[in-house]
C-alpha cells in the first residue's frame, strides 16, 4: 500500500482572502462617504430655499458635514 504525501499549502493562502476582503470593505466605504457627499451637495439648494440661507450659509452645511467625515476616514 502506498503512502500518500500531504500536499504542502501555501502558507498565505488564507490570509490573501482576508486582505482581499479589506481592500473591498476599504473601497465600499470610500464609496459610500463620496455617494453621501454627493447627496449633501444635490440637497443644497433644497436647504438654502426652505430655510431662506444665503448660499454662503449653506456652505457651512458642507463644512459641518465634511469635517466629521474626514476625521471618520
Amino acid at each position: 500500500m502506498a503512502e500518500t504525501v500531504p500536499t504542502k499549502r501555501e502558507p498565505y493562502a488564507e490570509e490573501g482572502r482576508d486582505r482581499w476582503w479589506l481592500v473591498a470593505a476599504a473601497g465600499l466605504a470610500v464609496f459610500m462617504a463620496s455617494v453621501d457627499m454627493s447627496i449633501v451637495n444635490v440637497t443644497l439648494p433644497v436647504i438654502e430655499r426652505d430655510l431662506k440661507i444665503p448660499t454662503s450659509m449653506t456652505e457651512w452645511v458642507v463644512l459641518a458635514y465634511l469635517l466629521p467625515l474626514a476625521d471618520w476616514l
